[in-house]
């Protein structure tokens, strides 16, 4: 798992999906799956949508069938699409009252 940690500390995407997919084959691999979702929802609570959506993402491209792995992906998109909307928003309102 210390290559996993590895991947999160640099928010490398990458290295993520090689440590998934070298494992695949590994009897315990639901536990990466595990630990993985559970880095990615620690990342949510400290707003780092970005990556969690990656993190979640190479397990799905790993295993679609990894439904929680599907809605936290679903989650976090539709939030970073409702936080892009507000920015736009705001950014119009902005420079309409200027």
């Amino acid at each position: 798992m210390a290559k996993i940690d590895e991947a999160f500390e640099l928010q490398n995407s990458e290295l993520l999906e090689t440590v998934l997919s070298d494992n695949l084959s590994n009897p315990e691999y639901s536990r990466y799956e595990e630990y993985v979702l559970k880095l990615a929802r620690q990342l949510i609570i400290e707003n780092q949508l970005d990556f969690a959506s990656k993190a979640s993402l190479a397990i799905i491209d790993r295993n679609l069938e990894n439904f929680e792995a599907v809605d936290l992906y679903s989650s976090i998109n539709r939030a970073l699409s409702e936080e892009e909307a507000a920015r736009r928003k705001k950014r119009f309102s902005t420079a309409w009252t200027k």
